[in-house]
């Protein structure tokens, strides 16, 4: 079974979403001052790094993360599917979905875009994902 990151080591620098909000890592103890240990203390908004927005995120009323039990993040058969997007482009519903199998029990676009992530274009003119796309996964 092949492995490979999902998201990166967040940092200072990690791009957010817009550029709204930077990720903030404060030292709070250290073994160099004598504490019994070190520790850190980070704050960052929810569109940091790479990240799921639950159905809270768009209704009053929705799912939060938090409502999920922990097996519901488990998946017996991935399909992760390979996606060319330019500058601000949106994902629609197109080839690919010929790539979906009946059996995958979830997702995952593969677009490249990391490529990017030092970039004014990674943060301002990102893709997207048309809701077209969800209502045809969700069947």
């Amino acid at each position: 079974m092949k492995y490979f990151y999902l998201s990166y080591y967040l940092t200072k620098n990690t791009p957010s979403y817009g550029g709204e909000g930077r990720i903030v890592i404060e030292k709070e103890k250290s073994l160099e001052n004598n504490d019994s240990a070190n520790t850190y203390k980070f704050s960052m908004i929810n569109h940091s790094g790479t990240h799921i927005d639950s159905p809270n995120h768009f209704f009053k009323n929705g799912l939060k993360i938090s409502d999920y039990p922990a097996e519901f993040w488990f998946f017996k058969s991935p399909r992760v599917i390979k996606v060319y997007l330019k500058p601000s482009e949106v994902l629609r519903c197109g080839k690919w979905c010929e790539d979906v199998r009946e059996k995958d029990d979830i997702v995952l676009f593969r677009s490249g875009w990391s490529k990017f992530r030092k970039e004014r274009k990674y943060i301002f003119r990102n893709t997207g994902v048309d809701p077209e796309v969800g209502l045809f996964l969700r069947i």
